[in-house]
């Protein structure tokens, strides 16, 4: 048996528990199903009721109580909200049916087969005694044919068309003629319901009821398609080429009160259409194409010189030509001109890639850096492969570069080696399906910026040091998720380093997490209280690390000390935090690196001074910079160095410290991964924010300006381009560029011929979200264990379907399902051998077994770093794990969408469609990495959305990607404005400006109010460059209200410092500086008192740019009949 075929028996229990039959008539104990209770209790959906019979009864809990959602709201960044239903009465269904297109014609017929099973009431013998109990069983019927003339008078009389011998079942339908664009004039819509007409009954009244009702329409002349033509004369670009991606996609069908099958077509063809209470749509892999004579081996392009690397990479370019000219020519019906906008861009990349290794053969830095950027990659590769379940390079097989890897980082050398290159203020976007390796992708990009520095840097000042790669993330998670692989590859870097000195110095390559405090520490001082907290079981540490990134060894808070300036440890006078590994083979042990230990530096006052080469940061934290005089320090503001520290404004060099006449380098490469979830409020502040980290890292030093090279990364996006340019207020070039079919783009093909992910649709019309899910969520449990040897090997088929994820759109319907996992479910499938089958049923239940359920653990903004720690830990800890001790049920919300990059996980369950489609794609790929995923979708058909999803669900699936929501972003509204553009323009001016930087700077405002002018003269340039506007009126409005909401601010900023020298005051600006005792601070937050002079409430500056309201309240008033006036 292999993973497939477990995956197929969980569907298989799926259906025999929610629909039925138990087993099915084929099964040896088909047809002899008897129920101990009555089928609409044993079963959930698939069933219809008679007309006049349809209310469920009152303590049909089922039905009646949908308490899924538990405690209070919650302001948290995965809060989410519930979605609203409306309040109409819950009924069960009588009807269902398809709504269908038939080509021209008159006079014809279409078949319909018509599948149901009654249920008798019955007295069942027990134990061969007199003694019975009573039953129901099962009597199958179909399929019953009904030919159907296509009559709209016919389909829509008062007796409609009978089902013979059904007692009652009727098929009624409409039938009319289309003028839809796309389709051939006189094109029919024809809409077919299946109808329960039988009189109600209150005893009994389920032997009324028809149960695993299903229908199929035969039409031998072939159904027609809808028209597939969204978005071809559309103004949008991103409509046009998805128009042409899936172009070849068709909808046959939509479900009404039911879903669809997804039909085999036959020469173009369609005869046969079929209801399913079940849908099911097996998303296909999408795999890297190999390229033979292409040399992709870390190891192989690190040894080669620039000419041996020409002949190594050439094959890359040629076959990509080759491509782009098969997609040029290749006969296409419509959209002609798009495909020929997607293959100029795609010439485009390949002149890049092209000139990339161009660049490697003449430039002899670049060629170091290259090359020993591929030993690092090499070596981290195999570090992090020794650690891994799922060994990948095994019988002398070593690391190599996916061809879209390599591609990506040769076509952005150019542009990272000349700061004046004209690629260098493109944004470039990695977009490539989940799973698919963007993060190597950047992180090689990564490895070469971060060697090529220190190579140049020998012999000035600077010395290279210094921030040079900033890499962002939005949710704690995915930042500490990747800040695993980032270390490693930094300790790879490090290794390097020390082998080669001279060339790229005696300073040590470190990483620094910069996030906020409930992540990390922000001073030295809260790790030295949590390293003398004896707490009895404590074993919580505040390294965010689990394990050594070299070794994989588990670090423990013992292996934290704090150390003083020479590296000795100490209780007293710390100066940093030092990490060491105890296992005695690492490098990184104490004995080894002593007073250094890992290249981890998690405490921002650590981060302050030794400035690593590389901050992983989540965006939060860049709305801290004007309340930190400190963080100018990550874009070189430093004024001294030695060999261990920088020295800024906040701090007092010692004597051996070397003057830095011009700073350190300010970073030269920022990386956004998952540019998707930049938007809506967060986005806003993001781009306002931006702004002034653009400015500072663009500076110039040691003679010339250095824009950052930006990077972006997403596997769901719409409208990047106006996204981008609002973020960054830079052009975007996307990679891989799209090629004219869904899923080929050259360095991306769909695999067909491998499992891909399976999603099933549950939707039951008149059952509640909290039956679906507690139902759904004890058969999938109990049908895992059925096929799990507990004693078997641990990489058994059925161990990656042994922990359910429960994904969830808001925290109070997670907390609700939380509360039934550790009570209903636990209950239902403790024993469900016993409780869970028909009367008479002899022998072991076919599709499900007992099993102990342990309490389930949750991935929420809700648990602390440690726990979330742990609860990954425990997550790819295979079923016969004992340490850690593997998970049965883990309840996430969205923080999982993205960075949970566990190979281990098949199963999830998400309970209510997702507000957007690019939340869906994203959390449901966190399953499926390395085995054939399954993911279960309960919909809530009260639910308009959800309703639309299940009754659509093959077509939607079929291509969702088409289907991801454009993004918002307004960084130069009003309402942002108000809110950040004090933070962002104060955030210029204090790291911007020397004399301003330090607490005290903020007293001489007066001296540099020209300095500070021409930095709002810049915010109001970016103003005008941030999207295209509709006419120059609307451009010249936004920028006037830039510059005149500075000027304002400037003019309070010199008003307030008036006041105080009239006084002989000192103000400072804020009570991070920690420089109380210098002077009265200025920033305050929209939670503090505001104080009480007009002037300094201008200094209200949030600290977290989730500070905003993600929507506002309408009141809609009404007037009277008679009531005057405006």
């Amino acid at each position: 048996m292999t993973e497939a075929d477990v995956r197929k028996r969980l569907v298989e229990a799926l259906e025999a528990d929610l629909v039925g039959p138990f087993v099915p008539d084929a099964h040896p104990q088909g047809g002899q199903e008897i129920l101990p209770l009555a089928p609409s209790r044993w079963y959930l959906t698939g069933f219809l009721a008679p007309q006049g019979g349809r209310v469920p009864d009152a303590e049909d809990r089922d039905s009646t109580d949908d308490g899924l959602a538990a405690g209070s709201e919650s302001s948290a960044e995965d809060a989410g909200q519930d979605e609203p239903e409306p309040k109409r009465p819950v009924r069960f269904p009588a009807s269902m049916g398809l709504s269908v297109f038939l080509p021209p014609g008159q006079g014809d017929t279409i078949d319909i087969d018509v599948w149901y099973a009654d249920y008798d009431k019955i007295e069942v013998p027990i134990d061969r005694t007199d003694k019975k109990k009573p039953g129901w069983k099962r009597v199958p019927h179909g399929p019953i044919r009904v030919p159907v003339p296509l009559d709209a008078a016919l389909l829509q009389s008062k007796d409609g068309i009978p089902v013979l011998g059904s007692r009652g079942l009727v098929l009624r339908g409409e039938l009319r003629t289309t003028e839809m664009d796309g389709l051939d004039p006189g094109t029919r819509m024809l809409s077919l319901f299946l109808v329960n007409e039988r009189g109600a009954v209150e005893r009994d009244r389920d032997t009324q009821f028809v149960f695993q009702v299903r229908m199929e329409l035969v039409y031998e002349r072939g159904f027609v398609s809808r028209p597939n033509r969204r978005g071809e004369d559309g103004s949008d670009e991103d409509q046009r080429v998805l128009a042409l991606s899936f172009r070849e996609h068709r909808e046959w069908a939509v479900g009404r009160n039911t879903s669809v099958e997804k039909p085999v077509e036959k020469d173009g063809k369609v005869t046969r259409l079929r209801t399913t209470q079940l849908p099911c749509f097996e998303v296909p892999q999408v795999g890297h194409r190999r390229i033979d004579d292409a040399t992709l081996g870390m190891a192989d392009l690190a040894k080669l010189d620039g000419k041996g690397l020409a002949n190594a990479l050439s094959p890359l370019v040629e076959e990509y030509g080759k491509w782009i000219e098969e997609q040029r020519y290749a006969p296409l019906d419509r959209l002609e001109g798009t495909r020929d906008d997607l293959m100029n861009k795609a010439d485009r990349a390949k002149k890049r890639i092209q000139e990339g290794i161009e660049l490697l053969a003449k430039n002899d830095k670049a060629l170091r850096a290259f090359k020993l950027a591929n030993q690092a990659m090499h070596v981290a590769a195999l570090k992090a492969d020794e650690v891994r379940e799922d060994r990948r390079y095994v019988n002398g097989r070593q690391p190599e570069w996916r061809p879209f890897q390599l591609a990506f980082v040769l076509l952005n050398l150019p542009s990272l080696v000349e700061a004046n290159h004209p690629d260098r203020k493109i944004a470039e976007l990695i977009y490539f399906p989940t799973g698919g390796g963007k993060t190597e992708a950047y992180l090689g990009l990564i490895a070469f910026v971060l060697l090529l520095r220190r190579i140049r840097g020998q012999g000035s000042p600077h010395e290279g040091r210094g921030v040079a790669v900033i890499l962002r993330y939005t949710l704690r998670l995915l930042t500490l998720d990747q800040l695993g692989r980032a270390s490693t590859l930094i300790c790879a870097l490090e290794e390097i380093r020390r082998r080669n000195p001279k060339e790229l110095g005696n300073a040590r390559f470190t990483i620094g997490l910069w996030v906020g405090a409930s992540a990390t520490a922000n001073r030295l001082r809260e790790v030295h209280e949590a390293l003398s907290d004896y707490t009895p079981g404590r074993t919580d540490s505040p390294f965010p690390l689990t394990n050594c990134p070299w070794c994989g060894e588990s670090i423990k808070i013992q292996n934290i000390k704090l150390v003083d300036a020479e590296g000795k440890p100490t209780k007293k006078n710390f100066s940093r935090a030092a990490v060491y590994c105890d296992k005695a083979q690492c490098l990184y042990t104490e004995a080894k690196v002593p007073g250094l230990g890992l290249p981890v530096l998690f405490v921002d006052e650590q981060i302050y001074q030794e400035v690593p080469s590389f901050v992983v940061a989540t965006v939060d934290k860049f709305a801290m910079m004007p309340w930190l005089g400190d963080a100018g320090m990550l874009f070189g503001r430093a004024t001294h160095l030695d060999d261990v520290r920088a020295y800024g404004v906040m701090h007092t060099p010692t004597s051996g410290a070397r003057p830095l006449p011009e700073g350190l380098l300010p970073p030269e490469l920022i990386v956004q991964d998952e540019l998707h979830l930049i938007s809506g409020p967060l986005g806003t502040m993001v781009g306002l924010y931006e702004a002034a980290v653009d400015y500072l890292c663009e500076r110039p030093t040691y003679g010339a300006a250095r824009p950052p090279k930006v990077i972006c990364s997403t596997a769901t996006v719409r409208r990047a381009r106006e996204q981008i340019q609002a973020l960054f207020g830079r052009q975007m070039c996307l990679f891989p560029p799209r090629g004219i079919t869904e899923g080929d783009n050259f360095f991306a093909k769909v695999e067909h011929d491998k499992p891909g992910r399976l999603y099933v649709g549950v939707g039951a019309p008149g059952r509640a979200l909290r039956a679906v899910s507690v139902r759904s969520y004890a058969v999938l449990l109990a049908a895992a264990r059925k096929h799990f040897d507990p004693k078997g090997d641990p990489k058994q088929p059925a161990d990656p379907y042994m922990t359910l994820v429960g994904y969830f759109n808001s925290l109070r319907e997670l907390g609700g399902m939380r509360r039934l996992v550790e009570d209903e479910v636990k209950n239902r499938i403790d024993d469900i051998d016993d409780k869970k089958r028909p009367l008479l049923f002899i022998g072991p239940h076919p599709w499900a077994a007992d099993r102990k359920l342990e309490m389930p653990a949750e991935l929420t903004s809700r648990e602390n770093t440690e726990r979330v720690k742990e609860t990954k830990r425990r997550l790819a800890a295979r079923r016969t794990s004992t340490d850690p001790e593997p998970l049965d049920v883990v309840l996430a919300s969205n923080m999982i969408s993205v960075g949970l990059d566990i190979d281990r996980l098949g199963l999830m369950v998400v309970t209510g469609q997702p507000k957007t489609t690019s939340e869906y794609i994203q959390a449901t790929s966190r399953v499926g990495r390395a085995y054939p995923g399954l993911v279960v979708t309960c919909l809530n058909v009260m639910r308009p959305r959800d309703r639309s999803h299940y009754e659509r669900f093959v077509s939607y699936h079929e291509s969702f990607y088409r289907e991801v929501e454009a993004t918002s972003i307004t960084p130069f509204s009003g309402q942002a404005l108000d809110r950040g553009l004090v933070g962002s323009l104060l955030s210029m001016i204090r790291h911007g400006i020397a004399e301003l930087a330090a607490p005290t700077g903020v007293m001489n405002v007066h001296e540099k109010r020209p300095a500070a002018e021409a930095l709002l003269a810049w915010m109001v340039g970016r103003a005008r460059r941030h999207r295209k506007f509709p006419d120059d009126d609307a451009e010249t409005r936004i920028a006037g209200l830039v510059e005149a909401r500075g000027k304002s601010f400037l003019d309070a900023w010199e008003r307030v410092i008036d006041e105080a020298k009239k006084g002989a005051a000192t103000r400072t600006y804020s009570k991070n500086d920690r420089a109380g005792n210098e002077g009265k601070t200025l920033l305050f937050t929209a939670n503090d008192d505001p104080p009480a002079d007009h002037h300094e409430r201008y200094f209200q500056v949030p600290t977290s740019m989730r500070d905003v309201e993600p929507n506002v309240h309408v009141w809609l008033r009404f007037k009277q009949l008679d009531e005057r006036g405006a």
